[in-house]
């Protein structure tokens, strides 16, 4: 990405799994490219793959649950970290 995302623009990738790679990259700075890495490594990210790639800010928003992740549309409950930490 050209610059780090902010808090706002990781909820907006955490809150439209439903939304495609294009349609979350429409706020100014952001690529196509760059937000599908992202939803990428959230599924990365609860299947316990590496996910070095991923900021300490967006992994502390995924380790808080309450999303879905976009590549395969599994959903994580409020509270729980899908890599089974109680948050």
């Amino acid at each position: 990405m050209g610059s780090e995302c902010t808090g706002e623009e990781n909820e907006v990738v955490v809150r439209y799994p439903e939304f495609s790679d294009e349609e979350l990259a429409q706020r100014p700075g952001r690529t196509a490219g760059a937000t599908g890495t992202v939803r990428t490594l959230m599924h990365h990210y609860h299947l316990g793959f590496d996910i070095s790639g991923l900021s300490q800010m967006m992994l502390s928003r995924l380790q808080k649950g309450g999303w879905t992740c976009p590549a395969c549309g599994e959903t994580f409950p409020s509270g729980v970290d899908p890599r089974g930490k109680q948050s």
